[in-house]
């Protein structure tokens, strides 16, 4: 019999219970205690070249102690181990709470000989292509992986990495080796930085109206759009204040304005095809010669009833100067030698002398003035070449 139990020992050796040297034992050997070293951390159970085959425990957990201190424990779980609360099994490999609960399964096996394929790992942890690294600090990402929910401390990925749903951030995302340039996420709000300088902002305001701004650091940014062949349909000029246009500017459609504005300064020309619509009080043309190719112009549009109007020569700094127009007291037209440039009526102090003719002798009052203030009115009787002058 290869058994060796205690009593067979010597006195000594039962007695101190201390065995000092190496031990052969050819068979099996009952203990009714616990197998301990004579000192911590220098013995070993086996070696490489005389390893045990087997080790067989119950359902207690195999731990792993360094300076008296348990570093890590593996337990026994139905068909499987669990180190921490990575559950491993014989169908299937998943992260557990520390009641034991399946939070999510990592990956699972596809058939009863427990092959996994790619597609079966859970997609809410990672579905990797690449390699997946952790360390203390922060977890490294080589090759191309597809991530759905992934929460660290800091995450480096060396490859491509795809969110297929939301990809949640504190406040910034910067571009590596160049911190200062990055997108700045605040509440309701989003702003682009480029070393250093944020070249645009938008801000969702408590109420409308809410805010596009670009170079809100101040900075002098210069926007510009271009079309299709790379040439620019519209720039701005941050050191001068200037919007700058190209030579041809065609604007479709129809653009209004409610607001107002400084300036508007063009080098050169202005050509609408549609309708030009001013609604201001003045309208200054400050030309050499005015060229109207239109066969009439329009004065007082929009009047319902009779009212005064006309043309002044400018004569002096303030506008003011030599008028001709009509006079809606009078139902004449006249002339003043000094309308301010901001008139809305004309007091004439001449009028013009208004010529009509026919074969018959004038029977009415005359069209311009009538008999109250129609003095001076002139007509022909063309076939006897007679002049009639009304008085």
């Amino acid at each position: 019999m290869a058994l060796i139990e205690w009593n067979q020992l010597s006195a000594d050796l039962k007695t101190y219970g201390l065995l000092t040297g190496s031990l052969n034992i050819s068979g099996s050997v009952n203990l009714d205690g616990d197998l301990l070293p004579a000192v911590a951390e220098i013995h070993d159970i086996g070696s490489t070249s005389l390893p045990f085959r087997d080790l067989y425990l119950t359902t207690g957990s195999l731990k792993f102690v360094k300076g008296g201190v348990v570093q890590a424990t593996v337990s026994a779980v139905k068909e499987g181990i669990q180190v921490g609360n990575i559950k491993i099994t014989t169908g299937s490999i998943d992260i557990v709470n520390n009641a034991g609960t399946t939070i999510s399964t990592v990956a699972q096996a596809s058939s009863s000989a427990g092959d996994v394929t790619g597609t079966e790992v859970d997609p809410i942890v990672f579905s990797p292509t690449g390699s997946f690294v952790a360390t203390s600090n922060d977890v490294q990402i080589s090759g191309s992986t597809i991530v759905t929910q992934l929460t660290a401390s800091g995450v480096q990925v060396n490859g491509t990495l795809t969110a297929n749903d939301d990809l949640i951030v504190g406040e910034y995302i910067s571009h590596k080796g160049d911190a200062n340039t990055r997108l700045n996420f605040t509440d309701d709000r989003v702003q682009l930085e480029a070393g250093g300088i944020n070249f645009f902002g938008a801000h969702k305001k408590d109420s409308a109206p809410h805010l596009f701004t670009i170079n809100n650091g101040g900075n002098h940014i210069d926007f510009q759009i271009k079309d299709n062949d790379g040439d620019t349909l519209f720039r701005t000029d941050a050191d001068t204040d200037n919007v700058l246009f190209p030579d041809a500017v065609k604007i479709s459609g129809s653009a209004a304005s409610t607001g107002s504005f400084g300036e508007l300064i063009v080098d050169s020309n202005i050509t609408a095809g549609g309708n030009l619509t001013i609604q201001g009080t003045t309208t200054t043309i400050d030309t050499t010669n005015l060229t109207i190719k239109d066969k009439f112009a329009v004065f007082a549009s929009g009047s319902t009833s009779a009212v005064d109007g006309g043309i002044i020569i400018s004569k002096q700094a303030d506008g003011a100067g030599f008028a001709l127009g009509y006079d809606s007291g009078t139902s004449r037209w006249g002339l003043d030698n000094d309308l301010a440039i901001g008139a809305t009526d004309i007091s004439p102090d001449s009028y013009l002398g208004l010529v009509t003719y026919s074969t018959s002798a004038p029977s009415t009052a005359p069209t311009y003035g009538g008999a109250s203030t129609g003095y001076g009115a002139i007509h022909v009787k063309s076939d006897t070449g007679d002049i009639y002058i009304y008085s």
